[in-house]
Parts: C-alpha cells; structure tokens; sequence
C-alpha cells in the first residue's frame, strides 16, 4: 500500500477515534494537510473500502475503521511513544488531583474537629487556593459575651 493511502488511513483512525463520527474527504484534506485534491482522497478511501480497511456507512457519509482497518493501525501506524508519553503524563495528572483532594479532606476533618474541641469557630485557607473551611460558625451567636457585646454594637449604631 501507498504511503499517502497509509496516511489517509491513519487519519481516518485517529479522527473517528477523535470523534466518533465518520469522516469524509474535505475533512481529512483540511484537518491533516494533505496536498492533493478532495477527488484524490476520496479515490484512496475507495481503495481502503475495497481491501476492507474502511466502510462507508450510508451513501453520503464519510468512511469509519473496520477491524481490520484499526488492525493495520495498531500494528504498522500508531506512534507507542507519543501515547507512553501522553499517557504518564495524564496519570501525573490524576495522581495530583487525587494528592490535593486527599490533602483538602485532612484540613476540612482538622477544621472540623478543631471546632468540636472548642466549641468555637475555626477554620482554615488553603495555600494558593481561594478556598476557606469554617465550620462553628453559629456557636458563636449563642455565646453569652456575644450576646452582650453585640446588643452595644446595636446601641451605638442607633441613630
């Protein structure tokens, strides 16, 4: 097979793999950069549906991967070392999410306990993060100094 045909494949793999929907000429042409003519895609997806790399699944549509299509993929097409790489990048990813999720639930369970322990408000601001725990914030209202300090405040205020 053609390398062009080879790339055509390729591009019809990764973009239904992209996509989920078929893909016609146009679109490879502009998505992947082919420089040749709609015609001329379309004539090497032609080819590809009759050695059963693709099938086009109505008459207007664009052409989707068979088995054997995504076969031919995986074993001579696609690049390992970029998914490797994509792939240990995205798991750092979710590592650190998972880290700093697990970091914010021990600071909300120390806030939380804290504010039993005392019975007073108590809380917390994450580093770089625009996020504050509170927790008693209530109890406060029912402590007696409040009580007394607040009706002053009142009395002050009053015009």
């Amino acid at each position: 097979m053609q390398d062009r045909k080879k790339q055509i494949l390729k591009a019809i793999v990764q973009h239904f793999i992209d996509t989920a929907e078929p893909v016609g000429s146009n679109t490879i042409l502009v998505s992947y950069k082919f420089s040749v003519s709609p015609a001329t895609i379309r004539n090497d997806m032609a080819y590809l549906e009759q050695e059963g790399l693709v099938f086009q699944p109505h008459t207007s549509s664009g052409r989707v991967p068979t088995d054997t299509g995504y076969r031919l993929y995986v074993d001579e097409m696609a690049d390992y070392k970029v998914v490797e790489k994509e792939a240990i990048e995205e798991l750092k990813k979710v590592k650190e999410a998972f880290l700093v999720q697990k970091m914010e639930e021990k600071i909300f369970d120390a806030v939380r306990l804290l504010s039993q322990a005392t019975q007073n408000v108590s809380f917390a601001t994450l580093p770089g993060k625009k996020l504050t725990f509170f927790f008693e914030f209530f109890i406060v209202f029912k402590k007696p100094n409040f009580k007394t300090n607040f009706i002053k405040v009142i009395e002050v205020f009053k015009v």
